[in-house]
């Protein structure tokens, strides 16, 4: 943060999930914010990652983090419960200034909170000034377009036959090894998908097999095992092992035939009991969990 800080760029803290977070631990949740504002950061915005939060929270939240923070303070709400647009406006009426959402809530899941919703109810609902009341028709047309465009997208996705085109990272992985992305989770297959198309956009050449390519690291020879069908007797003979197994006492079935006396065990001499353990279980003081 810093570094981009000292290259002169606007930086912009999203902290995932930060309502939920803070009710598990409010202190730890505003230590994050204070590292982030100490090291340079001109907006911290709180991101509802979930869109499980509710109005009442939201506002609670956000009194709090006014409270200890000045700058700009942002909110980002997820639409799963459809409380987006109600979790933006209560975080403004506390003060907050930077509104993150999307055009007809777009996004992942249920979405965004819807950017046209948000405008128009500032606007006209709150007395709140966001693009002007001048610029508001033409929002409707900006909405309309982005709806006409994300249709004819997904039209074309539908005649092609591919709902999830292929990745160019994708592509490269798959060349490499088919079997390469089998198994991956999710959030880890998308990570390393946007690793590979950083490298090929900086140059790096990964389309070749693992051999003969620079991002490829090198794979290692396994050695091979004997196979399952090999008599033992065909295994070199170990030192180490041969002397354990002469040491190791007799098998159950050998004592009825051999008058060798039966190996006892050892014992560990017991515990005494102690005091201190003693004071932690009693009814009037909590049970210890040493003690559970």
């Amino acid at each position: 943060m810093r570094l981009l800080k000292a290259r002169g760029l606007e930086v912009i803290f999203r902290d995932e999930d930060f309502f939920h977070g803070y009710c598990g631990n409010s202190h730890a949740a505003l230590l994050t914010l204070e590292a982030a504002k100490s090291a340079g950061a001109d907006v911290l915005c709180l991101r509802d990652s979930t869109g499980a939060d509710v109005p009442q929270l939201v506002r609670e939240v956000s009194i709090e983090v006014r409270k200890r923070f000045e700058g700009t303070l942002g909110i980002c709400a997820h639409d799963d419960s459809e409380l987006a647009l109600a979790n933006t406006l209560e975080a403004v009426e506390q003060g907050f200034t930077h509104v993150e959402g999307s055009l007809n809530a777009y996004g992942s899941r249920r979405g965004l909170a819807n950017l046209c919703s948000i405008i128009s109810s500032l606007e006209h609902r709150l007395g709140h000034t966001t693009i002007g009341m001048q610029n508001l028709d033409d929002m409707s047309a900006a909405a309309r377009a982005m709806a006409e465009a994300e249709a004819a997208a997904l039209g074309r996705r539908m005649r092609t036959g591919a709902e999830n085109p292929p990745r160019s990272g994708e592509t490269v992985l798959q060349a490499a090894d088919p079997h390469l992305l089998q198994g991956v989770p999710e959030r880890r297959r998308r990570a390393l998908l946007d690793q590979v198309e950083m490298m090929e956009s900086e140059g790096t050449t990964c389309a070749a097999p693992p051999a003969r390519s620079n991002c490829w690291p090198a794979k290692r020879a396994t050695p091979k095992l004997a196979p399952s069908s090999s008599s033992v007797t065909s295994w070199p003979a170990i030192p180490a092992c041969t002397a354990a197994a002469a040491a190791r006492p007799p098998p159950p079935s050998a004592w009825a035939s051999t008058s060798a006396p039966r190996p006892r065990m050892a014992m560990a001499p017991s515990t005494p009991w102690s005091a201190p353990c003693a004071s932690a279980c009693s009814p009037s003081i909590p049970r210890s969990p040493a003690c559970t």
